[in-house]
Order: C-alpha cells, then structure tokens, then sequence
C-alpha cells in the first residue's frame, strides 16, 4: 500500500482532484493502446461518453455526476454491479461516476454566500478544485487494480481492498483510471464540466 501511495501521490499534491487529473496521465501503457483503439471504433472525447444524471446529498454534501459509455465491441457487457464488488450484470453501457465532495462547504466560502447567486462559472472552479472519488462498473476497473489503486488514497467511490494478483504485471502499479474514465476526464471532461456547472446551478435555483 505505501509503494501505490508514493506512485500516486507523487503526482498530487492534496487528494484526487479534477483540476489536477486533467493535467496527469493516470493510465499505464497497456491501458493506453486499449484507449487508442476504442477510440478509433466508437470515437474520441465526448463521442465516447455521455453525461447522464446527477445526485445531491446534501446530508453528506456530496454531488454526483453519472455518465454513460458503450461498450468498445459488442451492444452488451458484463459489468459489475455495485455496490456488491463480487456480483455481475449485464449492460448495455458501462457507468462512470464522479462524486464531488464537500461542494457546499467549498461554496459557503464566497463572501456573502447565497446559493442562489452561484454563477456557472464559480460552480465549474469548485468541482474542478474539490476533492473526488470516481468508479467505473467495467470489469477491467474492478479486476486489474484501477480500484484497488484508487481504494489506497481514498479516491474510490466502492473501495476495493484486495490487489491485482496477475494485471499489476501489466500495468505497473502505474494506472488508476480504466480507458473509460481516461477518455472522461481527460478528453471530454473540458466539454461536460459546463454541462455538470448549468446542472447544478439548475438545481440550486429550484431548491
């Protein structure tokens, strides 16, 4: 566990943040041409994964977001079907979530706060400097050590304690983040970031 946290946090300087997993790559090699080759079969950045919904809990200030991405070959997959680690389904397209915490504690900092007033723009810089956790119901998430890795620091919204006992001699102990979530965070997220702002901003104006 020490060796994963001084691979990871090498690269951050606080918890996981969106601000800071769009400048560094949290991919090995072996997942980076995976990457490449779904991208020249179902396209790249925001053609590959849509957003789809968003969840607040207030009561643990936490925010949500659920994105969608279809399979790379056929029209349906075996996935995991969290919360339970150890039990299968099966999908038509994978789930990506990225949960933003602490979102009204960081909002309550504005001078004057009224969460009302929060424009788009001062929403889009909490997400982006809040810390997050992230999943990925893929197999390749849950079985080739991106969750455990993630699970070290606290940065997985299903913690997986138990580590890769064959993948890690593919990847390194180098990766946190399966094709799917890199293409996320790191092709499209440019994109979805104000489509999540004009979410929440929708929301705090009907609440």
């Amino acid at each position: 566990m020490k060796r994963y946290k001084y691979l990871i946090l090498n690269r951050f300087t606080e918890n996981l943040r969106l601000s800071d997993i769009m400048k560094h790559q949290g991919i090995s090699d072996f997942t980076a041409d995976w990457v490449e080759i779904r991208r020249k079969i179902k396209g790249a950045g925001a053609s590959a994964v849509k957003i789809h919904s968003m969840k607040v809990d207030r009561k643990n200030d936490m925010v949500t977001f659920l994105f969608k991405s279809i399979p790379t070959y056929d029209n349906k997959a075996q996935a995991v079907d969290f919360p339970d680690s150890n039990s299968e389904k099966t999908v038509k397209a994978y789930t990506q979530q990225i949960m933003i915490l602490d979102f009204f504690k960081w909002a309550q900092t504005k001078p004057g706060y009224n969460e009302k007033e929060l424009t788009r723009q001062e929403i889009k810089e909490i997400f982006q400097v809040a810390d997050i956790k992230l999943s990925c119901n893929c197999k390749s998430f849950q079985f080739q050590g991106m969750n455990h890795i993630l699970t070290t620091f606290d940065a997985s919204i299903y913690p997986e304690n138990r580590p890769p006992l064959v993948w890690n001699k593919f990847h390194h102990d180098d990766n946190f983040l399966c094709k799917h979530l890199d293409i996320l965070l790191t092709s499209a997220l440019n994109i979805y970031l104000s489509n999540m702002a004009s979410m929440m901003n929708s929301y705090l104006n009907k609440n």
